[in-house]
């Protein structure tokens, strides 16, 4: 009897019932705050390896399919190294944090694009679940960037081929034809009568052996050579850089008095550009510059400007290279000295253009206008352009060219200047570079 009364006085009595609740459900809380934090620790975690990885694969698209890398064939492995080794070389910076498992990265052309995809596997440690024997919670992600489909461009280069282009390309240039030819500017306009080829022989300084032939000889090279040499390079640039067919069309025009086809890519195939550019010489008759003659006659070659999406909407640029100067001279072929030769000489006897309008009637050159090159403008064109700096004695002659040419050029930037082959060589390079639109990336 006395049994029960205690253990009945046992169960009624709740004094420090608290406690004991406190003490049985302390372990279980903690836990679960434990957990909770853990897995908060790793939901954080996985979402900054995640942009690791969105970072690394574009950057690899960026670098991959930029202008200044290679098809496909090159690309795709690069893109695939560049994301693995930029996602590896941040990870490793948090090795405490950390637990790097499995990296998959896959480059491929989906569309004529280049898709790059990283998936990882990884460990974040745990804190309170390891008193559970819990060290690590594995997780694992993909990532996934594509470049833009290929832009298509068409390039309408067009070169300045008058007497002027012919000064020597630096000052060491125009110093060897000064001191072995006689004449540091327009050489080309001269050219050996058949009747006086006993006086042209490229050896010492004379009238006849101011010519195109000659500068050759003596080995200086003209601002005219030099672009040529660069537009070559630009060629073979586009044929490399096409990662489907006809993605860059080149066009390539000289001018002085009158335009010239030097290449037409809309007949021909962009690997006959080289042949083309290789062959293309000073012109010799005209000599002058008259673009307010032959800018409207290329503006009429112009195909409409497009979004660059297919080849029949392409995008159209205009390259100007030129030393930004207008000049009403025609030369013309003259028989002077024996009639009854072939008359193929040149002896620079500036009879006025006729096509130069307004119409003048005695030799006066002048600063191109930039406002010719509206009509490229008004038929949506982009128009870039390269001065190539009139410098007399290392000193440039007019400054207000340079600032006309840049004018003429749709943007700011996309007007170019040089003062030397070097200087030249790397300005064209950039205007292509510039034309080639870099890829836009996606996630």
């Amino acid at each position: 009897m006395l049994r029960s009364l205690f253990l009945h006085a046992f169960r009624q009595n709740n004094h420090g019932g608290v406690a004991i609740i406190f003490a049985l459900s302390v372990l279980p809380v903690m836990a679960l705050i434990g957990l909770a934090v853990d897995y908060a620790a790793v939901t954080r975690g996985r979402s900054e390896a995640r942009s690791f990885a969105d970072a690394a694969v574009l950057a690899a698209i960026s670098q991959a399919a930029g202008i200044q890398d290679q098809p496909e064939s090159v690309a795709l492995p690069r893109a695939r190294q560049m994301a693995e080794t930029q996602f590896r070389a941040v990870m490793s910076t948090l090795e405490r944090d950390w637990r790097l498992g499995s990296v998959d990265v896959k480059a491929v052309p989906v569309d004529n694009s280049i898709q790059v995809t990283l998936c990882f596997s990884a460990a974040k440690p745990t804190v309170a679940m390891g008193l559970m024997g819990v060290t690590a919670i594995p997780f694992s992600a993909c990532s996934t960037a594509t470049s833009a489909p290929p832009v298509y461009v068409k390039v309408f280069a067009l070169i300045d081929a008058s007497g002027s282009m012919g000064i020597g390309a630096s000052k060491a240039d125009q110093d060897m034809m000064r001191s072995k030819l006689g004449c540091e500017f327009a050489c080309h306009t001269l050219t050996p009568h058949p009747a006086h080829n006993g006086w042209a022989n490229c050896t010492f300084p004379n009238w006849w052996n101011q010519r195109t032939e000659c500068v050759k000889f003596i080995g200086a090279k003209t601002r005219f050579d030099v672009i040529r040499g660069s537009m070559i390079k630009v060629a073979e640039q586009a044929q490399s850089l096409s990662r489907i067919p006809g993605q860059y069309e080149l066009n390539v025009y000289k001018f002085s008095n009158y335009l010239t086809t030097v290449f037409d890519n809309r007949s021909s195939a962009l690997g006959a550009a080289k042949s083309a550019l290789e062959r293309m010489e000073q012109d010799r008759e005209g000599g002058g510059t008259n673009m307010r003659y032959v800018f409207p006659q290329l503006a009429n070659l112009l195909p409409p400007n497009g979004d660059g999406r297919t080849r029949d909407t392409a995008k159209v640029f205009v390259l100007i290279l030129s030393d930004g100067i207008e000049d009403n001279v025609f030369e013309k072929q003259d028989c002077y000295f024996n009639p009854r030769n072939p008359c193929g000489t040149y002896y620079g006897s500036w009879i006025p253009d006729q096509n130069f309008l307004p119409f003048r009637s005695w030799h006066s050159p002048e600063v191109m206008n930039p406002a010719l090159c509206d009509v490229f403008k008004r038929k949506g064109a982009t128009v870039m352009s390269l001065y190539t700096t009139n410098l007399r004695n290392g000193v440039e002659w007019n400054p207000g060219i340079r600032t006309n040419m840049q004018r003429c050029a749709s943007r700011s930037d996309f007007g170019f200047s040089a003062n030397s082959g070097e200087e030249v060589d790397k300005a064209v390079r950039q205007m292509f570079s510039a034309v080639v639109s870099k890829a836009r990336l996606t996630r």
